[in-house]
């Protein structure tokens, strides 16, 4: 069984990104259907072990043993242990993040922060939402996972959702309005999947 996991970049209780992961999840869904080889694991930035908050752990990631973290048990807090198992079993990672200040939000650098040797050698893709799409995030964000953590960039295309007006100065919010907008991102994240599926088994077979 592989596992994508989508961790929302967002830690705002009143935000969009948690809609956009909804939908995201729904439509990766639609098009893995009854899937046995694949499931969608959701690493919620407001459920447990997330957030984490500023890195406090007095054992350092990149000097943990590898070895130690295979079970999270290298690691002091258990909150840390606990991240380090999740992470250990994902195959894939997809970061849905919005844009603030044409940057990526601090509490999600904090959530890499935290480990090391389990984000190396993952696969992963950035998906962004902003009022301009978020596509400076992303850059600035890819850098850091794969120059830093060693990570594997894989192109599924720009998945840049550039938010309306009234989801970002107003009071509307994706997944408690409509949110007609989202139609024509469809197919871009639907051949995004695609594209994932065939770097997982490509990653798979190395």
């Amino acid at each position: 069984m592989k596992t994508i996991g989508i961790l929302n970049g967002s830690f705002r209780t009143d935000g969009n990104t948690a809609g956009i992961v909804s939908w995201v999840v729904s439509r990766f869904g639609h098009k893995l259907k009854q899937s046995e080889d694949v499931r969608i694991l959701v690493l919620d930035s407001t459920t447990a072990p997330l957030p984490l908050g500023p890195v406090m752990d007095p054992k350092m990631p990149a000097l943990v043993s590898p070895a130690a973290l295979k079970d999270g048990n290298g690691y002091a807090s258990e909150k840390t242990q606990q991240w380090s198992q999740i992470v250990s079993s994902l195959s894939f990672l997809v970061v849905i993040t919005p844009q603030y200040n044409h940057g990526y939000p601090g509490a999600l650098k904090d959530a890499f922060d935290h480990l090391y040797h389990e984000w190396r050698g993952l696969p992963f893709a950035i998906f962004t939402l902003g009022g301009h799409g978020g596509g400076r995030c992303r850059v600035q964000l890819q850098q850091v996972l794969v120059e830093g953590l060693k990570m594997k960039a894989v192109s599924v295309g720009a998945v840049e959702i550039h938010l309306p007006h009234e989801f970002i100065l107003g009071t509307a919010r994706v997944g408690r309005e409509s949110a007609d907008f989202l139609l024509e991102y469809e197919k871009v994240v639907d051949d995004a999947l695609v594209n994932i599926i065939a770097a997982m088994d490509s990653f798979g077979d190395s």
